[in-house]
């Protein structure tokens, strides 16, 4: 049975005992977000240090209340995520993980956007290199890769034939996966 999440219903952070894993510091880009708060309330109910980086755009510090409550080590910084600031914070933190949550905003598919969020993934990317954070969890809304898929083809099933087939054609596809490429090193393989 996959274990329980750590938000109990009424909101209240639950924690959970740990043993054997030491603290991990983690910045989470985005973790005012509906996903980024969720994984900021994992982190602290399993006791590590938090530090949340978002401008506010998008997500909420409502979204943080349970977390902002719990008494957790967390920090929140209001600012953007390709700032020199945030890098600042980046480096002064010394995380071991960085969660990147905050490319693409939901609803906006522009140009602009998508350059926008190219720019902070290279920023977010380049102050890791950096300052040596061993690890960055880069998350890309799937939709950016297959595309929405039409009404009539809801629900979606795994298994069965779709439409949401990756689109080489696709330029921000093909624009993230030689960003990969570029950053991730022979190690990795990607398609």
């Amino acid at each position: 049975m996959p274990p329980r999440p750590p938000s109990s219903r009424d909101g209240t952070l639950r924690r959970t005992r740990r043993t054997t894993v030491e603290t991990v510091n983690v910045v989470v880009i985005g973790g005012a977000g509906f996903i980024g708060s969720h994984l900021v309330d994992r982190l602290l109910a399993e006791d590590h240090t938090v530090d949340v980086i978002d401008n506010l755009t998008v997500g909420s510090l409502a979204n943080l209340a349970a977390a902002r409550a719990s008494g957790g080590a967390l920090r929140i910084h209001h600012l953007d995520a390709a700032s020199a600031e945030a890098a600042t914070s980046i480096g002064t933190r010394s995380p071991d993980v960085i969660f990147q949550l905050a490319l693409l905003p939901r609803h906006d598919s522009s140009p602009m956007a998508q350059a926008e969020a190219f720019l902070s993934a290279l920023s977010t990317l380049e102050v890791a290199r950096k300052h040596g954070v061993p690890k960055v969890v880069v998350a890309i809304p799937a939709s950016a890769i297959y595309g929405s898929p039409s009404s009539k083809a809801l629900p979606v099933k795994e298994g069965e034939p779709s439409q949401l087939e990756p689109a080489p054609q696709n330029p921000l596809a093909n624009l993230w996966t030689n960003l990969l490429r570029l950053t991730s090193g022979p190690e990795i393989p990607l398609p």
